[in-house]
């Protein structure tokens, strides 16, 4: 079953924004299959990390009425992202590997 999707890739609780809740939630489902609605925006079937990337690119953009308002973050919010991105993806493997004493 195909689902359409009405907001814009990273913006997974169409709020307009894609920012860390977006990251959060994309991470619960990081490595499942899926739609768009779950993270699957470049509509694989499966939530990977090529998700994660079309977010990360979006990250900070902020949509209104079919236009983009483009925020570019300040290098040390990058390296910020970059950094929460890994710790999440590090995580959710953990968690789904049943990994979860790994330090």
């Amino acid at each position: 079953m195909h689902h359409h999707h009405i907001g814009h890739a990273g913006d997974l609780d169409l709020n307009g924004h894609i920012g860390l809740g977006d990251l959060a939630a994309l991470t619960q489902t990081l490595g499942e299959p899926g739609d768009w609605d779950r993270g699957d925006f470049d509509g694989s079937g499966f939530i990977d990390r090529s998700d994660v990337a079309m977010l990360a690119h979006s990250f900070g953009e902020t949509y209104q009425q079919n236009h983009t308002t483009s925020v570019v973050p300040e290098p040390s919010t990058i390296g910020l992202v970059a950094a929460a991105l890994g710790t999440l993806a590090l995580a959710a493997c953990k968690r789904k590997c049943g990994m979860a004493d790994v330090v």
